[in-house]
């Protein structure tokens, strides 16, 4: 479909279209369908995004590699032309990129019942701390974050560190 001669919202270059208060995003939304169909743009700020309404046309999109191009945010350019890593990158860089991470994360055993059950020792002991400090104003406790290392340290090292 030619996006030139598609429905929707375009308005200001550089703003885009900003809905005016009043109803919900949701609410946005269902009009635009109601106005311009299954398939309308909405160009917000410099992004121009693309709505579609129905389930049969958005799994037959998202199966063709012409739809599964990422937004493209200077972010993670980080001084370079091309945007690397799984977040920042696009197209069969992105696909490389992501099937290496779920392998490798298979490979340390993430999906695997010992990284389940590190994480719910780990949420016992939190649970344990917090109810130590419970009816009173208190920080997020510093059990908190060596909770997180426990797992993480699980997935990598196959061990907890305290």
């Amino acid at each position: 479909m030619d996006v030139g001669v598609m429905n929707g919202r375009w308005g200001l270059p550089l703003v885009g279209y900003v809905p005016l208060p009043g109803p919900t995003f949701e609410d946005h939304l269902r009009n635009l369908y109601k106005k311009h169909g299954n398939v309308y743009l909405w160009r917000m700020g410099t992004q121009t995004m693309v709505f579609v309404h129905d389930y049969q046309l958005l799994r037959d999109a998202f199966n063709r590699l012409e739809f599964t191009d990422r937004p493209s945010w200077e972010i993670f350019k980080l001084n370079e032309e091309v945007a690397y890593g799984v977040v920042g990158s696009n197209g069969a860089l992105w696909h490389n990129n992501r099937r290496f991470s779920l392998r490798q994360l298979r490979d340390l055993g993430m999906g695997k019942s010992r990284l389940v059950d590190a994480v719910q020792r780990q949420a016992a002991w939190l649970a344990g701390v917090l109810a130590k400090q419970a009816g009173r104003p208190a920080p997020v406790p510093h059990a908190l974050n060596i909770a997180i290392i426990n797992v993480f340290w699980q997935l990598v090292g196959g061990e907890c560190v305290a």
